[in-house]
């Protein structure tokens, strides 16, 4: 029985290798039709397949997206979308963009799921055919893993969390955004994780407050603790976060981008109300 036991490992630890699976995928539960592939685009944002009235697209997975799906206007019109309307738009500062229009989307495939009558809204950016955000994903969970091209979807929460999960926390008017708590510098401030980011931001009123230099490249001299990885960043974006902190705690006074978050595996669970960032 024990060399049947070793066989077995021995086979199972062949097929992952084989078949390229992250060992995460074992661990956190996943079973292989949970799992899909992603590329690292421009800017180092993880870019999925997805598909619009069965039309193959390539969609920027952001976790700063609070809109739920943001198409290109070369895709709209590739499409031919319906247009119902305008909607306003903001930064993260609170300040208002011009307004923006709105189409119908009949069928979304994204996540290895279907979504029916949906609605878009245009974006300016050209290098991607859209970006999709969270929201189609509030009542199950996610891994991100960049160094290895492996996305997990699932719908079932984690079994056992790991004792290192750091509280999701939430607010009801940014469903779905990634909020944990972390230090900059040794201070105790709250963290925005966004996959939307190419780097790493900071709030003007947190860099003053560390009197850390800045220049036309950015903020020097930042430090950001998540759990109990610590990364230099060598130079921070200095951008406002005054308008999607509304219904935390406290300020959100640091954006993790894609630059640090590709140094690990991410995982939010949101029915247990958890994030992991496992870094390598």
């Amino acid at each position: 029985m024990k060399r049947l036991f070793l066989t077995a490992l021995v086979f199972a630890a062949f097929l992952s290798c084989a078949t390229g699976r992250p060992q995460w995928t074992r661990r956190l539960g996943y079973s292989t039709g949970e799992l899909s592939r992603l590329e690292i685009g421009k800017h180092g944002y993880p870019v999925l397949a997805g598909r619009i009235d069965r039309n193959a697209l390539h969609l920027v997975f952001d976790t700063g997206n609070m809109s739920g799906l943001l198409l290109s206007i070369g895709a709209i019109n590739a499409l031919h979308l319906s247009m119902t309307g305008q909607t306003r738009s903001y930064d993260s500062d609170g300040r208002e963009l011009p307004p923006v229009r709105e189409f119908h989307v009949p069928l979304l495939e994204i996540f290895g799921q279907a979504f029916r009558n949906q609605h878009a809204i245009e974006d300016v950016r050209a290098e991607f055919d859209g970006f999709v955000g969270p929201m189609y994903l509030l009542h199950g969970r996610f891994t991100l893993d960049y160094r290895t091209g492996w996305m997990g979807v699932s719908k079932r929460p984690l079994r056992a969390p790991a004792s290192s999960a750091l509280p999701l926390l939430r607010s009801e008017s940014f469903p779905g955004m990634v909020v944990v708590r972390g230090t900059a510098n040794a201070v105790p401030v709250l963290f925005q994780l966004d996959t939307g980011k190419s780097r790493t931001c900071i709030d003007s009123e947190l860099r003053r407050r560390l009197q850390l230099p800045a220049d036309p490249n950015g903020v020097r001299g930042l430090t950001v603790t998540i759990a109990d990885s610590s990364f230099a960043i060598p130079a921070a974006k200095e951008v406002g976060f005054r308008g999607i902190s509304a219904g935390y705690p406290e300020p959100i006074l640091v954006g993790i981008g894609s630059d640090v978050l590709s140094k690990g595996v991410l995982t939010v669970d949101y029915a247990n109300g958890i994030v992991l960032f496992e870094s390598r």
